[in-house]
């Protein structure tokens, strides 16, 4: 399943993190058509039922994939008619009574 974002953080594997979100971005930029990677490390934040990241500008919103070491994942390709420039990503840890338990957001560039 192909899923589609459009965004930037701030490295060669971008990476931001508050106290219980840390993520990473790989590549640190990309162009259209382009596959991005991000991942989130969620800790000391209690049981988690989802974790899910979002482009509110665009009203893009998918659930990340939780991998065995419990880091989550998602892969995206940037849409060929996204527009270039920076965007505000967000990613939010949903608890198991639906309450937010956390939230980060990062700003990812499209070239």
């Amino acid at each position: 399943m192909e899923n589609y974002y459009s965004g930037n953080s701030n490295s060669n594997s971008n990476s931001n993190s508050n106290n219980n979100i840390s993520t990473s971005v790989t590549p640190a930029s990309a162009g259209r058509g382009d596959q991005v990677l991000v991942s989130a490390c969620v800790k000391d934040i209690g049981e988690v039922k989802n974790v899910t990241i979002s482009v509110p500008q665009y009203g893009i919103t998918q659930i990340m994939d939780k991998q065995a070491d419990g880091t989550y994942l998602l892969s995206y390709y940037i849409p060929w008619d996204a527009y270039t420039g920076s965007y505000t990503v967000q990613v939010n840890v949903t608890g198991q009574e639906n309450i937010r338990l956390a939230s980060s957001t990062f700003v990812y560039t499209v070239k």
